[in-house]
């Protein structure tokens, strides 16, 4: 296959989408879908799954099988995925299984890498990837049956086989399971009319059919659309949804349509070009229909990773029409600019997502290496940076996904802790975190409970510098009788601003004042230091040689000074209500 051009054209693809893979990093879902204890622990957490949040148990097994495995298995088989996904749009576009369309192939991956919505979350993202191009490629390569027979190619299948290949296939998720019974009526009620029904094509709708209902009807799905209840109204509802669906055409597919609109007008032209035309229409309207049967789910419509089958279904329609026009010579050359036109995009944004993905590997494996550290070194709560966002593109995984986040009891944070081996983890801006916690007390950092922190920053002979946003005196009490066994004795009721500092086993400095205060002085080691205490907590601040360490959240903040390596090693905010202990997130304005 590699000597023809279509051949290749499919080892150029496999190696660019390899590449891909390679630098994109695990996130979100993909720490809480490896945790598993073997195939029997995979199959019962997905039982839990189906049971209590959603019924998309083909993409999950698929995903928690990959995820089970490292991830070079899934970079291979993922690329090959995408590969193949494109050479079966190639033959639902020419009507044969085997063919040598090399143009159509090529036109096929360059439409689903400009076009396809959110390509890092739904082709290269681990657990995105096994939802939608590897779902859309079971539908895709189960639904070729019914192409070749409309299109005269078919060999005869056992319906038993149909039948159970047909269950995944409806098995997938809610708007493309759907657009391939749709699929399926179409060419099936064609070959009615060619009375050319065969058993095999019954099993199959009934074996689809069957997997599709068993994706809607889980317990799980009920539960999940709690998190989308809408107080607005139906007619608010289905108007915004109704809009969101224009929206999806008008913005997200529009040139898709333009193709297909221009591709169509073609056929029209020319003789015997109906059918051509009948089956690029089919592929349209089950694609339009993947978009609008969101209307009927409890999310909102919009163009994201849930369009990918939609938009696939799409593409091989413009594909269809494509391979069947009758090109001249000055169409042919239209089509060739056309196609160098979408290469150069292509080439333009495969460049930005291959630096994107790779800066953000690079970030990745250095906090990857220092979690490595702090575990070592016993620090089991560590406080991490979090990848920036700056340089993102819609290739990147990442992209509107987001990463573990600043609490620390935020399932995406458990997940992390718990695929780490660490009792916890918070994260915080890469500046914060540069400053602080990079070069910090590893055993400090460990501790979460104030009374705790306090006795070890004393024991080991630090030097504390205090200070509050406005406080309550009965609200802080606990906090305020901590800091009584430091020496810092508050007996001020009320309102408190506080600002003080520590320092050689005893305070040296304070202020305490209902009206917001600041102090300022040298420490021992020379170190310049300013503390203020203020209503807002943006003006709270704890200045060492013109640097401001707190992370301006609520509480009262202790910034600890090593004045024998003349540095801070942690800065931490205790506040009452908060249910993850000490708080060491700082958020970027």
């Amino acid at each position: 296959m590699a000597k023809t051009g279509k051949g290749r054209a499919m080892i150029v693809l496999f190696v660019l989408l390899f590449v891909l893979n390679c630098l994109a990093v695990p996130t979100q879902d993909d720490m809480g879908y490896q945790i598993n204890n073997g195939l029997l622990d995979i199959l019962h957490r997905e039982y839990v799954q189906y049971m209590t949040w959603t019924g998309r148990t083909t993409a999950h097994l698929i995903a928690r099988c990959f995820l089970a495995m490292p991830k070079i298995v899934f970079n291979v088989c993922n690329s090959l995925c995408f590969v193949h996904l494109c050479n079966l749009m190639t033959a639902h576009a020419v009507g044969k299984k085997e063919n040598d369309s090399w143009q159509i192939f090529s036109l096929s991956a360059l439409m689903i890498f400009l076009f396809a919505p959110l390509f890092g979350q739904t082709c290269l993202w681990e657990t995105g990837s096994c939802n939608y191009l590897w779902t859309t490629m079971i539908v895709m390569q189960f639904l070729m049956n019914y192409r070749l027979a409309d299109a005269g190619d078919a060999g005869d299948h056992s319906w038993i086989l149909m039948f159970l290949a047909g269950i995944p296939a409806g098995w997938t998720n809610e708007n493309t399971g759907g657009a391939l019974i749709m699929m399926i009526l179409f060419l099936m009620f064609m070959q009615y009319l060619q009375k050319n029904i065969r058993p095999w094509m019954v099993s199959g709708l009934a074996g689809s059919l069957l997997g599709f209902v068993m994706l809607l009807i889980a317990p799980g799905n009920k539960v999940r659309a709690q998190d989308f209840v809408s107080t607005n109204g139906k007619a608010y509802d289905l108007m915004h949804d109704f809009y969101g669906m224009l929206t999806v055409f008008d913005q997200g597919q529009i040139w898709i349509w333009v193709l297909l609109a221009v591709s169509i007008a073609f056929l029209l032209t020319q003789k015997n070009s109906m059918k051509a035309v009948r089956t690029s229409l089919f592929y349209a309207i089950a694609g339009a229909a993947a978009v609008g049967a969101i209307i009927l789910s409890p999310v909102p419509v919009l163009y994201d990773r849930s369009m990918f089958g939609g938009t696939v279904m799409l593409i091989t329609a413009v594909l269809t029409a494509a391979v069947a026009i009758e090109y001249s010579e000055y169409s042919r050359r239209a089509s060739v600019v056309a196609m160098m036109v979408m290469l150069l995009f292509s080439g333009f944004h495969y460049l930005r997502a291959a630096a994107d993905l790779a800066y953000t590997r690079y970030q990745y494996r250095n906090r990857e290496a220092y979690v490595k550290q702090q575990r070592e070194l016993g620090n089991l709560n560590p406080t991490v940076p979090i990848i920036y966002d700056e340089f993102m593109t819609p290739y990147n995984p990442m992209y509107g996904l987001g990463d573990i986040d600043f609490f620390r009891l935020l399932w995406s944070n458990k997940y992390y802790a718990e695929t780490h081996g660490l009792e916890s983890v918070q994260a915080t801006a890469l500046d914060h975190w540069s400053l602080i916690y990079k070069n910090g007390d590893p055993e400090l950092m460990n501790i979460t409970e104030m009374s705790d922190y306090l006795e070890a920053a004393v024991n080991k002979g630090y030097t504390l510098l205090i200070n509050s946003s406005w406080i309550d005196s009965n609200v802080y009490a606990n906090e305020i009788h901590m800091l009584g066994n430091i020496g810092l004795d508050i007996v001020q009721k009320g309102t408190i601003h506080l600002a003080a500092v520590y320092e050689n086993g005893t305070i040296v400095n304070k202020a305490v004042s209902p009206l917001p205060v600041d102090i300022e002085g040298n420490a021992e080691c020379g170190a310049y230091y300013y503390i203020s205490s203020n209503d807002n907590v943006y003006y709270s601040d704890i200045v060492v040689n013109g640097v401001e360490y707190t992370n301006d959240n609520e509480g009262v903040t202790v910034v600890v000074l090593d004045e024998q390596q003349n540095r801070v090693v942690d800065s931490i905010t205790f506040y009452p209500w908060s249910d993850q202990g000490g708080i060491r997130y700082y958020v970027e304005k």
